[in-house]
């Protein structure tokens, strides 16, 4: 009776497809040659081996635009919105390989991979599911790692992998410290940062976009890997070829992951953008923090109002290149309004050029002495308003001598 009980949860719960993909794909044990290509090592637990691939990267290891190092420094800028947030030498990063994009608990955890600072180095671990047989050893190596950190770190981990990994550890009937570890989830903030400016805030994007990552021809392509495990389970996919490059692939998860991390960091630390201003303001407002929130705003507004001029400068530039001069006037305009220099010079030579209206021309130039002149801009100035006066005199005395 208990075993019928036990039956109907199991369908309650949807892991008729894992049980139905584990029990068709075996036998899967793979001989020690192949396992050795890969660098695994196995690790005993009571529930029997678990499989892990090691790497080490030195924290000069550079990654993108950023280098492993930067990442340590980086919790001063978390700190100033999060003063819970531990060192990242206390977080796990983690990252999973699954057999379906779901996250019910029919989905397997088939690669496991975790990130964390260990003295000179950054270490990811991959935890290789082997054999679905093998999941419960796996999951108390995971359990073990999990309880020796203070903090754990995904992107996209609370809509995906977190539900997974509850599933798998309340189907094998392990107890885990998931469900009351801190959880801080990489993409909501990257969202709140770069949505205004990315057309898509996944991790691939914010690879190419922000932090300078290219990947290697050994990188797989996300929807392909759950089939490739599939067919290794089957036997019909190479070990030390297609998992090889699906454990790239997750590694490279990993480490976009800590350097993301510093890439938050900075922007916490120094906003540059008007759109990173406009991100902390909005959370300071949210945690009743008016006058910081204000602080950001006005940061906002400046920093806006600099890249529309550099914008504005820039067009005119190409207009006046172009000779679509009166085209270039009214940007050459608005950059005079704002206090340029650039801009009445422009502004005054086309006046004068191309409406033949020095005297409109004189009227801008002589704007731009009140602002700060170096002694060569300002000699040069006199010497084109003295001569835009003679024309102006010109023109005003040319009625009565003609009569």
């Amino acid at each position: 009776m208990e075993l019928e009980e036990l039956r109907r949860r199991l369908r309650r719960l949807n892991v008729v497809r894992a049980a139905v993909l584990a029990r068709t794909t075996r036998p899967c044990a793979r001989p020690p040659a192949e396992l050795q290509t890969l660098s695994l090592e196995a690790r005993t637990t009571p529930a029997g081996i678990a499989w892990v691939n090691l790497q080490r990267y030195p924290l000069s290891h550079r990654h993108g635009e950023h280098v492993l190092h930067e990442s340590l420094s980086a919790h001063e800028g978390w700190r100033a919105f999060m003063p819970e947030t531990p060192h990242v030498r206390e977080v796990l990063f983690l990252d999973l390989e699954t057999t379906g994009l779901a996250n019910g608990s029919g989905t397997l955890a088939f690669l496991i991979g975790l990130g964390y600072f260990d003295g000179t180095a950054f270490v990811v671990e991959q935890l290789f599911l082997r054999d679905p047989a093998e999941e419960q050893a796996m999951l108390m190596l995971l359990e073990q790692r999990l309880a020796s950190c203070r903090w754990l770190v995904t992107f996209n981990g609370r809509a995906f992998d977190v539900p997974v990994l509850q599933a798998r550890f309340t189907i094998a009937r392990l107890p885990s410290v998931l469900d009351a570890l801190p959880h801080l989830d990489l993409l909501p903030i990257s969202r709140a940062i770069w949505r205004q400016v990315l057309s898509s805030c996944r991790l691939g994007v914010l690879e190419q976009r922000l932090l300078g990552v290219k990947r290697s021809h050994d990188d797989v392509p996300s929807a392909l890997i759950p089939q490739l495990y599939q067919d290794y389970l089957r036997g019909q996919a190479d070990l030390a070829g297609d998992m090889r490059r699906v454990m790239y692939h997750n590694a490279q998860d990993v480490l976009s992951m800590v350097v993301l991390w510093t890439r938050i960091g900075s922007v916490f630390a120094t906003p540059r953008t008007p759109n990173e201003h406009m991100a902390l303001g909005h959370r300071w407002e949210r945690m009743g923090e008016l006058m910081r929130a204000e602080h950001h705003y006005r940061a906002a507004v400046t920093a806006a109002e600099q890249v529309l001029l550099a914008a504005q400068r820039k067009l005119a530039r190409a207009l006046k290149r172009q000779a679509r001069h009166e085209e270039a006037f009214p940007y050459w305009c608005r950059l005079a309004d704002a206090g340029d220099v650039e801009g009445m010079v422009e502004a005054a030579r086309h006046l004068e050029r191309w409406r033949g209206d020095p005297c409109a021309a004189l009227a801008w130039l002589e704007r731009a002495f009140h602002l700060p002149l170096s002694d060569a801009d300002r000699s040069a100035l006199e010497q084109r308003c003295a001569r835009l006066r003679h024309k102006c005199a010109q023109q005003t005395s040319a009625p009565s001598n003609s009569a």
